[in-house]
């Protein structure tokens, strides 16, 4: 999936839209099938507005994927030479490693620490809104855990990662309207493999 910026999709050449991405979604809801979905941010090009588009995805599919064990993987950017994205990374002000011991930085350890260093353009309004949203996502991706998983703490998170989001980042994401987002969350919930039987639990159909 990569990204729930259409700008960004087009810009990774992905050849998706959102609404293909939406449509997958809701044939693998319907069939219950374990869904597997990687995002990668911090792109040279992503801006805090993009970045929120991909957050309002997750949370959208996390609804739907309940009863799927850890759905979602969550990269950074990392600049390797000979990508187009590496020869965008250098206009953003990335500045090539003298030494070949320099390159050790090029991981995803020490992000934060690391961050001038390798991904120079993070920084600012988008810096400040991933520190924050960081600790979120961190914890709503480890409560998926299957059909055991606690399904009012999963919710609670995607209110706090919603309430983060505002309601910006839902501007170009599948959902056009607050009344379409609704229907299709009920649409979905229909063909759910889930079942609420009591509060924090969800059990298969």
């Amino acid at each position: 999936v990569e990204s729930g910026s259409q700008t960004i999709l087009d810009y990774m050449n992905k050849g998706i839209t959102l609404d293909m991405i939406y449509e997958v979604d809701r044939i693998l809801t319907r069939y219950d099938l374990y869904k597997s979905y990687n995002f990668l941010i911090c792109t040279p090009r992503e801006t805090v507005q993009d970045l929120k588009q991909t957050l309002a995805l997750i949370s959208d599919l996390a609804r739907t994927s309940l009863y799927a064990p850890y759905p979602f993987t969550l990269y950074k950017f990392i600049p390797y030479p000979g990508t187009p994205m590496f020869d965008d990374a250098v206009e953003k002000g990335l500045k090539l490693p003298k030494q070949l011991e320099d390159w050790a930085k090029y991981d995803l350890a020490d992000f934060y620490d690391r961050v001038d260093d390798v991904r120079p353009w993070i920084r600012g309004e988008y810096l400040d809104f991933l520190e924050q949203v960081d600790p979120v996502l961190e914890k709503l991706f480890s409560l998926f855990t299957g059909r055991d998983a606690n399904e009012t703490e999963i919710l609670k998170t995607l209110h706090t990662l919603d309430s983060l989001i505002g309601d910006s980042g839902r501007a170009s994401t599948g959902y056009r309207t607050e009344q379409d987002h609704g229907k299709l969350l009920q649409k979905n919930a229909e063909h759910s493999p889930l079942r609420r039987t009591s509060p924090g639990a969800v059990q298969p159909r």
